[in-house]
């Protein structure tokens, strides 16, 4: 019978403790999340739902030709509109598909509680489906176990990163958040 060394034993149990610790979500509000990967189709199917406007059309009289205006009001309005709510769409795809509830500290209301759900209302922010048990958690993180920039950008960053997605379009998604937010 071989000998164990008991110190690297606990040692690499330590390790992987810390590792899988590290992995998770910790919110501002000491809620803990569990990040789960995210199928890039998703991603895809969501970027389509949101037709990008074009540019209108203009007579430039310089070139004597039209060309897109790039510049035009109504233009720019419909473009930001357009990414905030592709933006928007998946940051909910991110928090209802890829994380899960891992711990909510005591005397902290979760998902299925009615108090948030009031204070929502009577902020003007309704509920479709308030049996809904899917749209409470993603309402309930997104308002009340996530209130800060930063917990919205550990949950797409580490989500993110299990769905392989790259660092530069979690970036760029999470700059758009911000613009709209």
């Amino acid at each position: 019978m071989s000998k164990v060394n008991v110190s690297a034993v606990v040692a690499d149990a330590v390790d992987e403790i810390e590792t899988k610790k590290d992995e998770l979500i910790h919110l501002s509000t000491s809620v803990v999340l569990a990040p789960k990967p995210v199928s890039t189709m998703i991603f895809g199917s969501i970027v389509k739902k949101f037709v990008k406007p074009k540019p209108p059309v203009t007579y430039n009289e310089d070139t004597g030709r039209k060309e897109a205006n790039l510049s035009d009001p109504l233009y720019l309005q419909e473009t930001s509109e357009w990414e905030n709510n592709t933006a928007f769409s998946i940051v909910d795809a991110m928090i209802l598909l890829g994380t899960e509830i891992v711990s909510v500290p005591e005397n902290f209301e979760g998902p299925v509680g009615n108090t948030w759900l009031e204070e929502l209302s009577l902020i003007g922010i309704e509920l479709k489906n308030i049996d809904s048990v899917k749209e409470r958690y993603l309402n309930w993180v997104k308002h009340i176990a996530a209130p800060k920039t930063e917990d919205i950008n550990e949950i797409m960053k580490k989500v993110g990163k299990l769905s392989g997605v790259s660092e530069e379009d979690v970036d760029s998604a999470v700059e758009k958040f911000r613009s709209g937010a």
